[in-house]
């Protein structure tokens, strides 16, 4: 595997390439030239001004001029179209939320701090007081101390910049008022809360509002940042504690799992949909926990994995799956290389990961479970906290199970997919059947993924769930359900139980993986055996895969008709089963 630089140069460079070949040009309209296309969306992103920091740093590092030209343009095509008198930016031509002008703000400092020097002057005094106007609306509204929770966090990062650099004392005290909100969206297992408003509320089951993608990605990485510039070592030991609470989430090969996230919507495999990234941050704590460095390393390589054509792709089937690429993960995560790149986080990492230690944890305020052995990783989940209809799946669904050296076998993406917020969501294509990834009992409008009332229990490695079929409402019918999820170091025992309906279960599968079906068992092409002990199956597509785009997977579906006994085993060796 390469190394930190070496991963960091290349994607910069990569995505700097991709955003440069989609920037318009020569139109002579001020409206259009400089934004970039979205071969997605078709349209021209609004945030899109956050790449004139990666664009300034190609610039730095080359002294290529067309890095400069296409800085300027970008600065002056957001000046035109979504920049406000008072000092605002909005979020695209069509949507006048402003809380996204601390995204700019930040990336202007970062420009000004990292390639001051390089700058020209009359462009650098246009960014200067393009900034300083920014900071002026940011800490003159006081509002967005109520939002989700990376906004107050990200605001108190971008304030201290913008007061440090114009030695402004009004600025540095507001962001210090922003500072003192993150001591109260912390739970007791060290997961931040507060992506859904109240920030306050607290669901039935007593849950919290988290969301793993926004906080590793753009809250926890703005504490880090704010910590390091303002040398406060107790906000520094408390990110670090939530770092290496949320690592219990993160994956062997450098996915991020919120199958059960609030904001689970925008969730692609690697990260958050609209967030920079945790790498940065991670190697900065990586002089005092090793464990940081790797989970860095592991993220960048699989963004490296996703990204084609010089465009980070929202998932790593997208590509294959014939979908393109919206733009926004681009302009976002460059800054993170970019970032790394210039402040010289290049630590050794250790290469030896820890060893697994098999154990089941539950988290009481997402009331979720996560379980670990040498074989597998998975989540089950109860978890209640309702952002949208229809969002992340809930009801004991095992949302989760990946295999080491194996990746991921079971993802749950959004229950239903369903555009929550304009422009930050794709709309899949009619190359796919874009269908639900989640295991689930489904009879008509009812499933086990909108049952609320759930009861899990654990029992030594395995978890059981009680349940009942409901609609999309909550309202519940008078079907009940069973499941239970007995783990090992070789295989996964499932079990099935219900009054009525069908077990689905989509099991994550590229439409190039070789699967061989004989009797009661198929066999997967990477290693694994899915085995029906009880119940018939059936392929109501074939081999045909299904795909949706959160988090970004094909699969091929599974439907069990009848009580359910699976067994999912790891391969030893080519003795163990059918050879492939």
């Amino acid at each position: 595997m390469e190394g930190i630089k070496e991963i960091s140069q290349a994607l910069l460079a990569s995505w700097c390439e991709g955003l440069y070949r989609h920037q318009v040009r020569g139109t002579g309209d001020a409206r259009t030239d400089g934004a970039f296309i979205c071969p997605s969306c078709g349209m021209l992103h609004g945030r899109s001004m956050d790449a004139i920091y990666p664009f300034m740093t190609m610039y730095s590092i080359t002294g290529d001029g067309k890095w400069l030209d296409a800085s300027v343009s970008l600065f002056d095509w957001a000046e035109c179209v979504v920049s406000n008198s008072d000092g605002s930016y909005d979020n695209d031509i069509d949507s006048h939320w402003r809380g996204i002008t601390v995204f700019a703000l930040t990336a202007m400092m970062d420009t000004l701090m990292h390639d001051g020097k390089v700058i020209p002057d009359g462009f650098r005094e246009r960014i200067e007081k393009r900034a300083l106007s920014a900071a002026s609306y940011l800490a003159s509204h006081d509002e967005y101390k109520r939002n989700n929770i990376n906004y107050p966090i990200s605001i108190a990062l971008a304030l201290y910049l913008a007061g440090t650099y114009f030695s402004d004392d009004a600025l540095l005290r507001k962001s210090a008022e922003y500072k003192d909100l993150i001591y109260t969206a912390v739970t007791e297992n060290n997961l931040l809360f507060g992506e859904g408003i109240p920030r306050e509320k607290i669901s039935e089951r007593g849950c919290r509002s988290v969301d793993i993608g926004y906080n590793t990605e753009e809250s926890l990485p703005a504490i880090v940042r704010l910590a390091a510039a303002s040398k406060d070592d107790d906000l520094l030991e408390l990110s670090i504690r939530l770092f290496k609470a949320h690592l219990s989430f993160a994956l062997p090969d450098g996915g991020w799992d919120n199958s059960f996230g609030t904001r689970s919507f925008k969730w692609t495999y690697w990260g958050s949909r609209t967030s920079d990234g945790a790498a940065a941050a991670l190697l900065y704590l990586s002089r005092y926990d090793s464990s940081f460095g790797l989970a860095a390393l592991r993220n960048l390589s699989l963004m490296r994995d996703c990204t084609h054509d010089n465009l980070l792709y929202g998932g790593p089937d997208l590509y294959v799956a014939g979908e393109s690429a919206c733009i926004h993960h681009t302009f976002t995560h460059a800054k993170i290389p970019a970032f790394i790149i210039n402040e010289g986080l290049f630590p050794d990492i250790d290469m030896q990961a820890e060893p697994v230690a098999s154990y089941v944890r539950h988290f009481p305020e997402i009331d979720t479970y996560r379980i670990e052995t040498k074989g597998f990783s998975a989540t089950a989940t109860g978890y209640d906290w309702k952002y949208m209809k229809g969002g992340h799946a809930s009801g004991g669904t095992l949302t989760m199970l990946h295999g080491r050296n194996l990746g991921p076998m079971l993802v749950s993406g959004m229950a239903e997919y369903s555009i929550k917020e304009a422009n930050n969501q794709q709309i899949p294509s009619w190359r796919v059947k874009h269908e639900c990834l989640a295991l689930r009992v489904e009879d008509g409008p009812f499933s086990s993924l909108y049952c609320l009332s759930s009861k899990i229990g654990q029992t030594g490695s395995m978890i059981s769930v009680e349940g009942v079929l409901c609609d999309i409402d909550g309202n519940p019918s008078e079907a009940k359900y069973r499941f239970s999820y007995a783990f090992s170091d070789d295989d996964v025992l499932i079990e099935c139980v219900r009054d009525s309906g069908k077990l689905i279960m989509p099991v994550i599968s590229r439409e190039s993986e070789n699967v061989i079906i004989q009797g009661n068992r198929l066999s997967f092409e990477r290693g694994f055996d899915i085995i029906m002990d009880k119940g018939s199956f059936s392929l109501p597509y074939g081999l045909k895969r299904i795909f949706n785009l959160v988090p970004g997977f094909q699969a091929l579906r599974i439907d069990i008709a009848d009580n359910a006994l699976i067994r999912i085993v790891r391969r030893k060796s080519e003795q163990d089963c059918q050879v492939l």
